[in-house]
């Protein structure tokens, strides 16, 4: 017997190795979405002070063979212990401090031009039009600060505002409309709240209310600041697909709704949604999911939604050292897929975005945004010449006030959410974008 355990385990030993050596490398892990370790070249200096020891190991957890269905495995045993319910399951807090990266938060990769249909789930998800909690139905730097209920098949966020932080955003945004003002600039910003403003069950709330945030932070901007009433017209259409199950993003439809409501608070006519071409991106399973992994939120498997807007535009991205190199890049990213479905809208965060239109109305832009603002700005090239598209929370270059004299802005529109203008990290670089 200590024969046949000796060779057993010298035989799963040299086949896990072998396998660890020939099986093919992947770089990135779709479902923790990060670059997996990659192998360096051996050095004697490297060696000597640990550095490479600690890299090999890393390598090899990273790498092991079917790590993946070995993690999905770990997760349903953790999932399976205690009293389960079928649909609900609260989740410890869950605390991510924004950072300033050197990249965009959404990485898409770039595939094949031939994509193979989803001929499984095409024809559910293109009837997919309403919210059905009863059946099934890059990540973002964002913060969850009283953690996450998972309820009937969706992730939904509980909100950690307080009127503090509403009237500090409020302040921030009064210095953009007395900055801006007196050069005939008008100020506009599109906060809508998380999904679990709707979706939360009244027996299991708790906090502030977001809408009471939104009205706090309403009622202590500047009256010439345009804020339109984005709580209220999804509450209306809160029974449609708005928002996601399992990302913490709203749908391609919800952000139309909000731009509705905009277009009637700047005196513009919105483009209807049969005048646009409407398309879909099957099996997403977004940024909430992969934080969780909970079985229960696969059966909430989520579609892409997007509508491409008729009037064509160019869309440049500016990257290097002072914003320099310029480089034309579409406004839909269409071969976006899997957890990176997202980035259809824009193709992912990028700090400096300019985008010109045929209009020649005299109409400008600056949009200030996170990744929510990402569809809004697909629809707002249809009324804007020019729109230059900052993400505030990674640009570094001139400030608004700089770039709204360089391009003759008419308008600046901040696109965010009421977790993030409940934020000081975000308010901070709001007011640091401004003057730079």
């Amino acid at each position: 017997m200590h024969r046949v355990l000796f060779w057993l385990f010298c035989t799963v030993l040299f086949t896990v190795g072998l396998m660890l050596v020939l099986l093919p490398k992947q770089t990135y892990s779709e479902a923790e979405k990060r670059p997996l370790t990659k192998l360096e070249h051996f050095n004697i200096n490297s060696w000597f002070s640990k550095k490479y020891s600690k890299m090999l190991d890393t390598y090899i957890a990273d790498h092991f063979p079917y790590r993946i269905a070995w993690i999905k495995t770990a997760n349903v045993l953790k999932q399976s212990k205690g009293i389960q319910d079928k649909e609900i399951a609260f989740i410890d807090p869950i605390n991510i401090t924004p950072k300033i990266e050197n990249k965009p938060t959404i990485q898409i990769p770039k595939i094949e031009n031939k994509i193979k249909k989803d001929t499984v789930t095409k024809k559910y998800f293109d009837n997919l039009t309403s919210k059905d909690t009863t059946a099934t139905t890059e990540t973002e730097q964002a913060i969850y600060s009283n953690g996450i209920l998972i309820y009937k098949n969706m992730a939904l966020q509980f909100f950690g505002g307080n009127d503090n932080m509403a009237k500090y955003f409020a302040k921030v945004m009064n210095e953009y409309h007395s900055a801006l003002s007196p050069k005939k600039i008008s100020v506009h910003c599109i906060i809508p709240p998380s999904s679990g403003a709707y979706y939360i069950p009244q027996k299991l709330r708790k906090g502030t209310s977001e809408k009471d945030n939104l009205d706090i932070i309403r009622s202590h901007l500047n009256n010439e600041i345009h804020m339109p009433r984005v709580y209220e017209i999804l509450e209306e259409h809160q029974n449609e697909y708005i928002y996601f199950n399992t990302d913490h993003h709203w749908t391609g439809l919800g952000a139309y709704y909000a731009y509705t409501v905009f277009c009637q608070e700047a005196g513009l006519e919105p483009i209807p949604l049969e005048k646009m071409q409407r398309k879909v991106i099957h099996k997403f399973l977004g940024s909430l999911y992969y934080l969780l992994q909970d079985k229960r939120l696969y059966k909430g498997i989520d579609s892409v939604v997007y509508f491409k807007v008729p009037i064509p535009s160019k869309m440049y991205v500016y990257s290097g050292e002072g914003y320099k190199e310029r480089k034309e890049i579409p406004l839909y990213a269409e071969y976006a897929r899997g957890g990176a479905s997202y980035g259809v809208f824009t193709g992912a965060d990028h700090r400096f975005l300019e985008i010109i239109t045929p209009l020649n109305n005299g109409k400008r832009a600056i949009v200030l945004k996170n990744s929510y603002g990402n569809p809004v700005l697909t629809y707002l090239t249809q009324h804007f010449e020019k729109i230059i598209a900052i993400d505030y929370r990674y640009y570094e270059g001139k400030g608004v006030l700089q770039l709204a004299e360089q391009h003759n802005i008419t308008d600046v529109i901040l696109v965010t959410t009421s977790v993030f203008a409940n934020s000081n990290w975000h308010s901070d670089r709001l007011k640091i974008v401004l003057k730079k």
